[in-house]
């Protein structure tokens, strides 16, 4: 009896598995797109009376062979480390990005010492020193703190849209800050939406209808991670256009398209 099955087991390279199952012994014979043998295992056994012949390959057929679910297994883990991988550096590009952008169009961005310390497309944390923003007292100036919690929550709705390559213009419609402990250090203002709300409903929404509303959280903890000041806030976007593929996103910003 012979069993055949096609998987991907390396690089996307479809290879035919077959089976061969005899009652003495066991071949198992990988061939690649080109029909050359790739890999053969053979597992042989001493010679068994009919009946069990038998019931071991009548059991085969029941019951899928270690050995296709372990190449199976493989492949999905080598696609899966592969899609892993190239998430990371597209996120990883996008948020660079945008830094360089606020960086470079914000002054206030610059005189703070910002930058985007972390980007998961579900939370964003932008971390600013202590010293460019520092108040008469030696703690963290209250505009400051406002300042990088707006922009945190601003850049997390702005890296959404970039990543579903929607060219937009965002705005905060309004906001809600509470200073609840003073902050003596370096600090990160961590961004993620409220738990009724969705990046998928909202990016839907500016794809169908042109614009859509999102509320944000963003926290900025103290040393010993208790909340010190927290910011509510809802953003609008307002699409402008769809990214064409290809495009990156500092190029969209910069009006330069390419042919269809």
């Amino acid at each position: 009896m012979i069993l055949d099955a096609v998987m991907s087991v390396q690089a996307g390279i479809p290879y035919r598995v077959s089976v061969l199952h005899h009652p003495w012994h066991r071949q198992m014979v990988l061939t690649g797109p080109a029909g050359v043998c790739e890999n053969t295992h053979r597992r042989s056994c001493l010679p068994i009376r009919c009946a069990e012949a038998k019931e071991a390959e009548s059991a085969s057929r029941l019951s899928p062979l270690p050995a296709l679910r372990t190449l199976a297994r493989r492949a999905r883990a080598s696609l899966t480390g592969r899609q892993e991988d190239e998430l990371v550096t597209e996120s990883k590009d996008l948020r660079e990005a945008l830094e360089r952008a606020l960086l470079a169009d914000i002054p206030l961005a610059r005189a703070m010492g910002l930058r985007i310390s972390a980007w998961d497309r579900t939370t964003l944390a932008i971390s600013a020193p202590l010293a460019p923003n520092i108040n008469d007292k030696g703690c963290v100036f209250g505009g400051s703190l406002a300042g990088v919690m707006t922009l945190a929550g601003w850049s997390l709705v702005h890296l959404a849209a970039d990543d579903a390559r929607i060219d937009c213009d965002i705005y905060v419609q309004d906001s809600t800050i509470r200073y609840l402990l003073p902050v003596w250090n370096d600090f990160t203002a961590t961004a993620s939406l409220d738990a009724d709300e969705s990046f998928s409903a909202f990016l839907e929404t500016l794809r169908v209808r042109g614009k859509a509303r999102v509320s944000v959280r963003v926290v900025v903890a103290d040393d010993s991670g208790n909340p010190a000041c927290t910011l509510h806030a809802r953003f609008v976007a307002l699409a402008k256009a769809t990214i064409p593929s290809g495009v990156t996103t500092d190029a969209a910003e910069s009006g330069i398209t390419t042919p269809a």
